[in-house]
């Protein structure tokens, strides 16, 4: 018996100027890798967790109900913590974590949705199967297939981490209330994607749930202030800066750029989505390193140099500030 009509995979997804989870620290007593095995954690809960944002819009501070992050957990806001608790959701436990943005908590209660009791209901044979680095659970599968109905609204499998699988049904009733930051995946569409089933009529059907939360929009921020303007500088005041630049000096494999070359931007134009507090124009390139990557003017901060390594994107702690000035950075070189 196939389930692809009874659960999908439920996947937290980025949401337009929202900001995402970076670093994830549980409370003292707690290890990180503890936080996705599926064991009881709130009896050692203590004061809870943090978790760091990043790549926000400072300018509107936002977040979306399901926070985006690498390490393959649930976040989770209040509102939607509700939902889950109304809709069946059982054998979970909610762990409370403060969210910080730049040191500071953003005043918002967040929940990570920990999974416990985990059944063992994958069909190892038609899900091809491959053990992790113990060899004591599933490192990965090329398709997701169950054997049995665990009949959970919500649950991970006991022996393979990288997923969280909703119930239809749930599914739908989220999708009802349009929480952000959600997107739903048939069970088949993991690994190759079958594409006889591509434009099926659950395949239709489970986009059209997706579409609903992608119009929701993420709950504003009010505790982050927007960062007071700064005078940009002027393109008289760069070119000055620019004149100021040593002739000569060894630095990074350092070699000046002629012209305004923008070749450092290529990665953000193929997806400025990615980057919505980024201001291209807060910065120009004036030398390079051979290797991809930049040195760049700050204009919004008084002229300083940094450095644009090609593999950080354009985060805010990207940039890395070498010298306070064009003045300083001709001492730093030439020394």
């Amino acid at each position: 018996m196939s389930f692809d009509e009874f659960y999908v995979r439920w996947s937290p997804t980025s949401v337009k100027g929202a900001f995402d989870i970076d670093h994830v620290t549980p409370p003292a007593g707690v290890k990180g890798f503890e936080l996705n095995k599926g064991e009881p954690l709130m009896p050692r809960w203590g004061d809870g967790g943090l978790a760091t944002l990043q790549d926000g819009n400072p300018n509107k501070p936002a977040i979306a109900d399901c926070v985006l992050n690498t390490n393959g957990l649930l976040f989770v806001s209040e509102r939607l913590k509700t939902a889950l608790a109304s809709n069946g959701v059982t054998h979970v436990e909610y762990l409370p974590f403060t969210l910080t943005w730049n040191g500071t908590p953003i005043g918002l209660p967040y929940f990570m949705v920990n999974c416990i009791d985990r059944p063992d209901c994958l069909d190892d044979a038609a899900c091809e199967t491959k053990p992790d680095l113990l060899g004591k659970g599933i490192g990965d599968v090329k398709r997701i297939v169950m054997a049995s109905d665990p009949q959970r609204a919500l649950f991970q499998f006991a022996r393979f981490r990288r997923v969280h699988i909703a119930s239809m049904r749930l599914a739908e009733a989220l999708a009802a209330q349009a929480f952000s930051g959600i997107w739903w995946f048939a069970l088949y569409d993991y690994g190759a994607f079958p594409e006889d089933k591509k434009n099926s009529p659950l395949s239709q059907r489970i986009r059209a749930l997706s579409l609903e939360h992608a119009k929701a929009l993420p709950q504003p921020i009010a505790s982050i202030a927007a960062p007071p303007a700064r005078k940009r500088a002027s393109a008289k005041q760069v070119k000055a800066w620019l004149t100021e630049a040593p002739e000569s000096g060894s630095f990074r494999g350092l070699s000046y750029l002629e012209g305004e070359d923008e070749t450092w931007l290529d990665a953000y134009h193929d997806s400025p989505n990615d980057w919505p507090g980024f201001d291209p124009k807060r910065y120009r390139a004036f030398a390079s390193d051979g290797q991809g990557n930049h040195f760049l003017l700050d204009l919004d901060q008084g002229g300083a140099v940094v450095f644009l390594s090609h593999e950080t994107g354009y985060g805010e702690k990207s940039f890395e500030v070498v010298a306070a000035s064009m003045a300083d950075f001709a001492e730093l070189i030439t020394r």
